[in-house]
């Protein structure tokens, strides 16, 4: 068996290269294989590829040295077999000593192509698990043979001072107040059909600002217009709007608010690695794997026979039963719950 090359252990400093591409989310429960790196190797250089909108969330995490796009031309030579390497591709990828690679490739295509760029070695594992695995988890598996058997399994994200600073100013312009009750709310996520419906989040938000006396911070980016307009559209009272920030930014603001509630997507995983009391509404997608993790959240689901289900039955489903079983009065108890855990 080829014995693996070891990552340098005198004066010169090791270089790490993580390729994780993704979504928010994806990137967000990728946070805890990135600390054990830093861990195991505290002098390392360590580089995170990927999405850049996403990247933009852990430029400033003290566990990253550096940033880079994924989205380049030349980058489709590491998938092609035999075809000579680019040298930008020589140059991005051989001074590396060793490349974690969150990619889905079977054929060892990748590996081989990375080494000939010059990487010494290269660990390559499937971005999503095969089996009833955390998605958490699954990424910190790769990082064994590397002899790191366990580590914190939980996402952390800190806000910079830069941004705190822009969330104070976002409160005090919205005159809310330090001591406010305030309910953050995110009705949309990466695909309808993981959507609670919008009439519920509007009865979620009417209850909070009346029963409650808390303002409700409703969340929304580009992607998530309709499913913005149509809660406002049912809704009594007057919500503070926070759309089309970046992602820093909106980690700022969650970390102030009192609670958290939207569905399986990347802001929800976003409002737990803050530290924000979250409540996950989950459907047809399976939570065990995709659960936000953290001491402060919860998760809502509720199995049906077609739940979980894949991608292709998501998209042809027409009923959402596995949402429409949550019900409004189980989210305002849950809510509750996390709010008088943290007072």
């Amino acid at each position: 068996m080829k014995k693996e090359p070891m990552l340098p252990t005198r004066n010169e400093r090791e270089r790490i290269l993580v390729i994780r591409a993704g979504a928010i989310g994806d990137l967000i429960l990728t946070l805890p294989a990135l600390e054990a790196l830093r861990k195991r190797f505290p002098g390392a250089h360590l580089k995170v590829m990927g999405h850049p909108h996403s990247l933009e969330l852990i430029a400033g995490q003290r566990e990253i040295d550096a940033v880079s796009s994924i989205n380049r031309r030349e980058a489709a030579h590491l998938y092609i077999p035999n075809v000579p390497i680019p040298d930008a591709l020589k140059r991005t990828f051989g001074v590396f000593d060793l490349i974690v690679a969150y990619v889905a490739e079977t054929e060892g295509t990748l590996i081989g192509n990375l080494r000939r760029a010059g990487a010494k070695r290269v660990i390559s594992w499937p971005p999503f698990p095969s089996r009833c695995t955390h998605e958490v988890d699954h990424l910190l598996e790769a990082l064994r043979p590397l002899g790191i058997a366990s580590s914190k399994n939980v996402p952390e994200l800190v806000p910079t001072p830069l941004d705190r600073a822009f969330a104070g100013r976002f409160w005090s312009t919205h005159n809310l107040r330090p001591s406010q009750t305030v309910l953050a709310l995110h009705p949309g996520s990466g695909s309808p059909s993981k959507c609670w419906p919008p009439e519920r989040f509007a009865r979620i938000a009417d209850w909070a600002i009346e029963s409650l006396s808390a303002a409700v911070l409703l969340i929304a980016g580009p992607a998530d217009e309709e499913a913005k307009d149509q809660t406002l559209s049912r809704m009594k009272g007057t919500p503070v709007l926070a759309t089309n920030l970046t992602l820093p930014r909106l980690a700022a603001l969650l970390e102030r608010c009192t609670a958290f509630l939207g569905n399986d997507s990347g802001i929800t995983h976003l409002a737990a690695a803050v530290g924000t009391p979250t409540v996950g509404l989950f459907g047809p997608t399976d939570p065990r794997i995709w659960g936000p993790r953290g001491g402060h959240g919860a998760i809502l689901h509720h199995e049906t026979l077609c739940s979980p289900c894949d991608d292709l039955h998501r998209k042809r489903c027409r009923h959402r039963i596995c949402m429409e079983r949550i019900a409004i009065s189980e989210v305002k108890e849950l809510l509750l719950f996390l709010m008088d855990t943290q007072a």
